[in-house]
């Protein structure tokens, strides 16, 4: 009969086998024999090849997303947008680009502004302080001239 099979989570074994552990700091942390690490690595490269190569080939799948993504943005999406949507989506493109030209990924100018506008804009949303708040009141300048009268 022998002992239970072990059963070990094959992303816990990648991720100790990219860190560069060896078989034996491998095993000794599953706490399993050097043999049944080498078994276990053997059964998985022959009954999951695909999975073996899922993280190289994920960048891949990224890629095929991202280029749906961008073929369903079509010019009558892009007329009809609202022109913080349409700001937020340049930034994000923009970033992307810069990014992979490697150079720093700082936004500047007009869409910087726009963006830095959104930001306090959705902050005050979250605070429940949006455009239609009542909670800030509106001051007359004749009112506070007439009580502080040394100031002007």
């Amino acid at each position: 009969m022998g002992r239970p099979r072990s059963e070990i989570d094959f992303e816990t074994l990648y991720d100790l086998a990219s860190s560069g552990m060896t078989q034996k700091d491998i095993s000794s942390e599953l706490g399993i024999t050097i043999p049944t690490l080498e078994k276990i690595i053997s059964n998985i490269q022959a009954s999951h090849d695909v999975i073996m190569r899922y993280r190289a080939l994920q960048p891949l799948q990224l890629t095929a997303l991202q280029a749906r993504v961008l073929s369903a943005i079509t010019p009558e999406k892009i007329e009809g947008a609202e022109l913080r949507d349409l700001v937020l989506c340049y930034k994000i493109l923009k970033d992307k680009e810069l990014v992979m030209d490697g150079k720093p990924s700082d936004v500047k100018g007009l869409v910087s502004y726009l963006v830095h506008l959104e930001r306090q804009e959705t902050a005050l949303k979250q605070v429940g302080m949006g455009n239609d708040c009542d909670c800030v009141e509106e001051a007359d300048f004749e009112e506070l001239t007439s009580e502080m009268p040394e100031l002007i």
